[in-house]
């Protein structure tokens, strides 16, 4: 049986090797969504988009299923590791379905809804942007973004389903979350950092939030490795965070959401939260807080308006007409909201 230091030890290096086999997977997969995205002009064109998000889907459900694989095989050779065993059975596992998978069955990915519906979101990004802004260039931008997001999202939510389901397969009851503070420029948020200080079931899925970098090491032989492992990063983060941001890491207070798509998710205390019934609406029509920001969104729109309408529509890096009519009904959509408001 290893001692907890050399446990500790080969527990460190079997993370860094899954990050090491699946970093240039997501790049590659980022990469070449985000080339895709920026050298598309057919924004309001809904086949167009589809061609579009048809080849981010697969690019993502590619990547995934790579991570999905690096980390089933990490949780194996980690739980032979502190069994004190040469090698266990691998459990058969899949990608699919996610956390709101539907129960007739036809809903795929591992968010538990169509891959290519979730990849055609840029184009609404897009479209949210330039009504607001009139700038191409940084409704691009913001769309590239998008799914960037999207795709580090999926393969986060593929890695963490791999360890769960492998644990499970295994027999393992217990597992803690470890922080990656390696992985982050910043180190590791306070929210993992308090959420660290927790053991979970394994019938719960490990709580996420944007780009957490966070794993999990199963609890195994009576050895809670993963303890060790945030202690020791703990004192190097609250070392050299110094006295006040020390004392907001270990005074932060979390609440644990349920998100139709992404399961359990981290968030500050009394946090609002954007649940389930939140993900049909698009980024535009959700209410905005106030109405004097209702009324300043349409005032923006109105000047964009106006500015299409002038516009050439030769030189124009896509169909006016087609902006025009989103600008027309976004315009419309606000004044409902504000009618609502006041």
């Amino acid at each position: 049986m290893p001692t907890e230091a050399q446990a500790a030890a080969a527990t460190g290096a079997l993370l860094a090797a899954a990050t090491t086999a699946t970093d240039p997977v997501e790049q590659a997969a980022l990469e070449a969504a985000a080339a895709g995205w920026a050298a598309f002009t057919g924004w309001y064109d809904t086949a167009l988009v589809g061609i579009v998000a048809t080849d981010a889907a697969a690019m993502s459900v590619s990547a995934q299923q790579a991570v999905f694989a690096v980390y089933t095989e990490y949780v194996a050779q980690l739980t032979a590791l502190l069994r004190d065993q040469a090698r266990v059975t691998v459990p058969a596992v899949a990608l699919t379905p996610g956390p709101a998978a539907r129960e007739s069955g036809d809903a795929t990915g591992v968010r538990g809804v169509d891959p290519v519906q979730v990849h055609a979101r840029p184009a609404g990004t897009f479209r949210e942007a330039y009504a607001l802004t009139g700038d191409y260039e940084i409704a691009v931008q913001r769309a590239v973004d998008r799914t960037r997001q999207l795709i580090q999202t999926d393969i986060m939510l593929a890695a963490r389903k791999s360890q769960n389901d492998t644990m499970a397969g295994l027999g393992v009851q217990r597992y803690r979350r470890v922080l990656r503070p390696e992985l982050s420029k910043s180190g590791p948020c306070g929210l993992c950092v308090v959420a660290a200080d927790r053991i979970y079931r394994i019938a719960d899925l490990m709580p996420i939030h944007d780009r957490c970098k966070c794993a999990t090491v199963p609890l195994a032989a009576g050895q809670d490795i993963g303890d060790r492992l945030n202690r020791e990063d703990l004192n190097r983060i609250y070392a050299a965070a110094g006295g006040n941001r020390a004392r907001d890491l270990k005074n932060m207070r979390v609440q644990i959401n349920e998100h139709g798509e992404l399961g359990p998710v981290l968030t500050v205390r009394g946090q609002r939260f954007t649940g389930p019934d939140d993900l049909g609406a698009s980024r535009d029509t959700r209410p905005v807080v106030t109405p004097a920001q209702l009324q300043q969104r349409l005032g923006k729109l109105n000047d964009i308006l106006d500015g299409f309408k002038a516009a050439d529509r030769a030189a124009s890096p896509v169909d006016l007409d087609a902006a025009i009519d989103y600008q027309i009904r976004a315009i419309d959509r606000t004044r409902q909201q504000l009618d609502r408001a006041a």
